[in-house]
């Protein structure tokens, strides 16, 4: 298995650091990714199609948008990480969570093809970054005019699962 442990914080941006420190003891990305799917599986299961509806506020997203969220954008944290480990040195965009949110169509889906989606999305991310060498791991570009590395993007990808989360155990409940 590749080594892929916690990057020092110089490797992503400061928006980030609390992602990679919400992880926790975690020392390695795998063991750290798989945590996290375990607790989402486990999470995730215990909504119905009634509850996965729920706003805890207004203008706030159901529990479809957030879960749509998440996979959204672990697809795009590993676009980057993907672009990055093939050496691309080409500055990606930044994207709007809330337009991407709100363009989902999430609501219109039921739970279960949503919650099936995100186990997906989170086993290709599990084969990407077991796909790349150490080096590659290493490699670094820029993202959201941000400078990170590919290594670094995966940690992201579990401490935002993580937070989200967290917002789910305590404002979803």
């Amino acid at each position: 298995m590749i080594d892929a442990q916690r990057p020092p914080l110089e490797e992503l941006p400061l928006f980030y650091h609390g992602y990679v420190q919400r992880m926790g003891q975690a020392q390695d990305l795998f063991s750290a990714l798989d945590a996290t799917t375990r607790d989402v599986i486990a999470t995730f299961a215990t909504v119905d199609e009634e509850r996965s509806l729920y706003r805890y506020a207004p203008g706030k997203w159901s529990l479809r948008e957030l879960v749509q969220h998440l996979s959204d954008c672990e697809r795009i944290l590993t676009y980057r990480a993907l672009c990055f480990a093939r050496g691309d040195r080409n500055p990606l965009p930044g994207f709007d969570e809330d337009a991407y949110a709100a363009a989902s169509g999430a609501d219109e889906r039921s739970w279960t093809s949503l919650t099936s989606e995100w186990e997906g999305v989170r086993s290709s991310t599990l084969d990407l970054f077991r796909s790349f060498s150490p080096s590659m791991l290493l490699n670094s570009g820029t993202a959201n005019n941000g400078l990170v590395t590919v290594r670094a993007l995966g940690w992201i990808v579990a401490g935002h699962t993580a937070h989200h989360l967290s917002i789910i155990h305590e404002r979803y409940r």
